[in-house]
């Protein structure tokens, strides 16, 4: 029975697969590329079509500036001299010039050149008028007498007519515009005689909305269109105005182009219809298809024959040997390797070929060999199995004393020694083999524990089966070993010799890598100090010893000046040796029981134990660590400068514990810090305080924007001369829910050094621009707003942006922002700040700057400044009538201001003395209680409110 003939599945040949497969193929990318081609030729065809309708609309538009030159042709002859000019004068010269113009323009008319005359006097109003009628606006008269020029206009109201405005001055000096205008027929018919387009012209009348339909002014081929155009919905077309549409008229297709008309000046809208014959090129791209389709098709058909011949013979010869393959199976001879050159089967299929017939066979064939081999190779792998489960099981008791890294041996009931490893051997120092009799206690095992014979005592007689014992040996080079032993007596041992075995690790390097760890935990590795972890360790000891002792104990905080600047500016390889530099000079002044040690970065603490007057003998202590770094440092090819600050914590007054105590060093170091390098202070109840608070108030300050707490104050400016508001300043204010009131002093400063004080200004500069857009709405009158700006603010990269948000956010005009800028910032940075103050300038906002006086100004650099006013300081008004320094400052302030053109206010005015100086040098502009404390919004308006405006 043949193979095919046992196979259920229907036996369809590999050829007509193949062919199948390929006519499917080739029929799959055909379309693909035929759909990919087609594509390409409508973009191309939409392409082609868009600039003739681009070409047709700047034609057309060209034909309309050809008619305005014929028109302005006309408007010159009708306004050549007559031939009698030695005609008396008349009194009236409007009623001549009709008389001059009127057989012209019936002339004119007649002739159909033009549709319209008219006469207009320069106010506008209409003298005479031939022909259509139509009504311009005095504007566009008074707008070609101004110009000179003539102007040119289409008007679409009833019809769409296009005319020619044109300027004219009769004797006497009278001045007059003479009016000429033709219909936009002309233009239809003279763009269709030199394109042959059909096109029309629709206007589109106003009240469109109520439903009216737009109406065909003029249109060539009317017969032919007409109704086309009468069923179409023009009206939903007109409302994407350039964009083309396609219809099919009498088999024809047609592309119709809506175009706006240009320079209406009516009511009404009207476009452009040009509608274009595209029939040929949409016939040639249909008949380019339909030949690439057909040349296609016959490639595919010839490849199919081709194909079948190349394939007659191969797959012949391939289904005759499958059907003798497994001929081959059942008589056997067949090698592996002939096999292996065979292809692979497919598997079955639905229909199966002769590829399937011949995977058959050879899977059949496959199958009987790997059954052979396989059981061959099981009995193979068992039998090496075997022999090298012997071979381990022989090598094991041979190899293992030589190979193991420890020391093995065998000991009998007595303890005498019965085998020894190689390793052993050398690591003990004992040549092999061991005399007769030698005890596992000769050795010379020093145990750690104190039973350990004993131990060994009661393993030999066989109370303990295991034992586990640490042992120190000393080598015959001097080294100590430690060796970690694990007895175990034997199994079954019964009466052999070889009652226990006995295996001992060295365990030198785990002890000595462990004794460094211990080290490494406890200790700097930098500077070789004990660190923070260890140093607490010795410090709660001995607080509890002085507790109980009586005696009193004192805490230094060494912290080195500048140390960042170091590291910053030489590296931080000379950093550490600065450190290991500054901890041996440490460490030369103190004696060990001072427990010097390193808490971290640049930080050292050490403490000072006595009986008595611990605060004297840690205040001279700290002197001398101080007076021991007069001296520089050589490191590195640099001499280095280095201090330290030191801070004194008092053992019990000062912390009851080791954390309390080294808290309050640290902050007695801070505040040394803070006074200066090279400085030690003792530590007392009011520092531990301010730090608290300060913290905490850093952290409210942090949440007090979400929360809402700030507010904004406004202290009105008053010019003292008319007793009127010329301005107000906005004022932050924070009002805490737990701590009430804080005081812009207190927090102004933290924010600045928190890094909050860029989001907390963009807060007020928004806030105070919104406040002042509401009152502008409300009714106020137009006053500036002066708003502060802090030196951080300045030189954040998006001032500029924030500035143009909040104005634009608010509606507030620029013109009524007056932003305020700190004396000390602009001079520190003044290449920073004038690029910016000139650009806020060009926005129209006005420029103060505030505190004048207090940073010592250059005058080079004031001059450059884009600023409006100077704010004089309060602390130079203050003291006015007291201070005869502070007057005259005042004073060369106001005159300075007067030369360079700047305004000048001064802040903090209160009392009559201070605003009679002030006014009698010159500065009447005043900010200050004398006027009015800060107010809040609703106070703020009612001031305004009396005190009326400024302007």
């Amino acid at each position: 029975m043949s193979t095919r003939a046992s196979r259920s599945s229907t036996f369809i040949s590999l050829k007509w697969k193949l062919m199948l497969i390929l006519l499917m193929t080739l029929s799959l990318v055909y379309g693909l590329a035929q759909t990919l081609s087609y594509s390409r030729q409508q973009r191309e065809l939409a392409a082609e079509l868009s600039a003739r309708s681009q070409q047709q609309v700047d034609m057309l538009n060209a034909t309309v500036d050809t008619s305005y030159r014929r028109l302005l042709d006309i408007a010159q002859v009708m306004l050549l001299p007559r031939n009698d000019a030695l005609a008396a004068p008349t009194d009236d010269p409007w009623s001549q010039q009709a008389q001059d113009m009127e057989s012209r323009a019936t002339n004119i008319l007649m002739l159909g050149v033009v549709d319209l005359v008219q006469l207009y006097s320069a106010d506008g109003q209409l003298q005479q008028a031939w022909g259509e009628s139509l009504a311009i606006k005095p504007e566009i008269v008074r707008r070609v007498l101004e110009l000179e020029q003539p102007q040119q206009s289409i008007s679409c109201q009833n019809n769409c007519l296009r005319y020619l405005a044109i300027p004219v001055m009769f004797e006497g000096g009278t001045t007059a515009v003479l009016l000429v205008g033709s219909l936009m027929h002309d233009v239809v018919l003279e763009y269709h005689r030199q394109s042959t387009v059909d096109i029309g012209l629709l206007l589109m009348p106003s009240g469109r909305g109520d439903g009216l339909a737009p109406r065909l002014m003029a249109l060539t081929n009317r017969d032919r269109y007409e109704s086309m155009l009468s069923h179409m919905n023009l009206t939903a077309r007109l409302q994407s105005p350039g964009s083309s549409f396609r219809l099919t008229v009498d088999g024809r297709e047609l592309e119709l182009l809506l175009s706006p008309l240009v320079q209406d000046i009516s009511d009404s809208r009207a476009y452009w219809l040009i509608i274009s014959d595209i029939t040929a090129p949409l016939e040639a791209m249909h008949n380019r298809r339909l030949f690439d389709m057909s040349v296609a098709l016959s490639g595919i058909v010839l490849v199919l024959v081709l194909l079948a011949l190349m394939l007659r013979r191969p797959l012949g010869y391939l289904g005759r040997l499958a059907e003798q393959l497994p001929q081959l199976a059942r008589v056997g001879g067949l090698r592996k390797q002939e096999l292996q050159q065979l292809p692979a089967g497919l598997g079955s299929r639905a229909f199966s070929d002769e590829l399937d017939v011949l995977a058959d066979s050879a899977g059949e064939l496959a199958s009987r060999l790997d059954e052979l081999e396989d059981a061959v190779a099981d009995h193979t792998l068992h039998l090496e199995r075997r022999s090298a489960a012997l071979q381990r099981e022989r090598d094991f008791v041979t190899s293992l004393f030589d190979t193991a890294e420890a020391v093995i041996l065998t000991q009998s009931r007595a303890g005498v020694i019965q085998s020894m490893n190689q390793h052993g051997s050398r690591l003990l120092g004992l040549a092999l083999p061991l005399q007769p009799g030698y005890r596992f206690e000769d050795i010379g095992l020093l145990a750690e524990g104190e039973d350990a014979q004993a131990q060994l005592q009661s393993l030999y007689e066989g109370r303990n089966p295991r034992l586990q014992l640490d042992t120190r040996f000393v080598a015959d080079d001097g080294r100590e070993l430690h060796l970690s032993w694990q007895h175990s007596r034997l199994r079954d041992a019964g009466d052999r010799d070889a009652y226990i075995l006995s295996i001992g690790l060295d365990m030198t390097e785990r002890r000595h890598a462990e004794s460094r760890l211990y080290w490494l935990a406890n200790h700097d590795p930098l500077t070789r100090l004990p660190n923070r972890q260890l140093f607490f360790e010795a410090l709660v000891q001995r607080l509890k010893s002085a507790a109980q002792s009586g005696r009193e104990l004192a805490m230094l905080c060494c912290d080195i000046d500048d140390f960042k600047g170091v590291n910053d500016s030489l590296g931080h390889h000379v950093g550490d040796q600065l450190l290991e530099a500054v901890a041996l000079r440490i460490g030369e002044i103190t004696v060990e029981e001072h427990h010097l040690a390193r808490l971290g970065a640049d930080e050292f603490v050490l403490m000072l134990e006595c009986e008595r007057d611990i605060a004297s003998a840690a205040s001279c202590l700290a002197q001398r660590l101080i007076g021991a770094f007069v001296e520089p440092f050589h490191l590195g090819g640099y001499e280095i400068y280095s201090t330290l600050s030191i801070g004194i914590s008092l053992f019990p007054e000062h912390g009851q514990d080791a954390t309390d105590l080294v808290k309050s060093a640290d902050l007695a170091m801070i505040e040394a810090k803070e006074q200066g390098s090279g400085r030690y202070r003792v530590y007392h109840a009011a520092q531990g305080s301010v730090r608290v608070e300060r913290f905490a108030l850093g952290n409210e300050l942090r949440r007090a924007t979400d929360r809402g707490d700030f507010t904004l104050q406004y202290q009105p400016k008053v010019d003292a001369l008319s007793g009127l508001v010329c301005g107000m300043e906005a004022l932050v204010r924070w009002q805490h829910p737990e701590f009430g009131a804080v005081s812009p002093g207190r927090f102004i400063p933290l924010a600045e050094e928190m890094g909050l004080i860029v989001p907390l200004g963009r807060w007020v500069l928004n806030e105070a621009c919104r406040q002042m857009a509401q009152w502008q709405g409300e009714g106020m009158i137009p006053i500036r707003l002066g708003v502060n700006l802090a030196g951080p603010q300045i030189a954040h990269e998006g001032l500029l942006q924030e500035v143009d948000a909040a104005l634009a956010h608010s509606g507030l005009p620029p013109t009524l922002l007056d932003l305020e800028i700190t004396e000390s910032f602009v001079i520190r940075q003044p290449e920073l700040t004038i690029s910016k103050l000139i650009q806020l300038r060009e926005r129209g906002i006005s420029l103060s700057m505030d505190d004048f006086g207090t940073g010592y100004s250059s005058l080079s650099y004031l001059k450059r400044l884009p600023i409006n006013t100077l704010k004089i300081d309060q602390s130079f008004v203050r003291d006015i009538g007291k201070d005869r320094d502070d007057e005259a400052i005042v004073k060369a302030i106001i005159v300075m201001c007067r030369s360079l053109g700047i305004g000048v206010l001064a802040e903090g005015v209160e009392t009559s003395e201070q605003l009679d100086f002030l006014l009698k040098h010159g500065c009447h502009h005043i900010q200050g209680y004398y006027y009015s404390r800060p107010l809040d919004p609703l106070a703020l308006w009612d001031f305004v409110d009396q005190h009326g405006s400024s302007e």
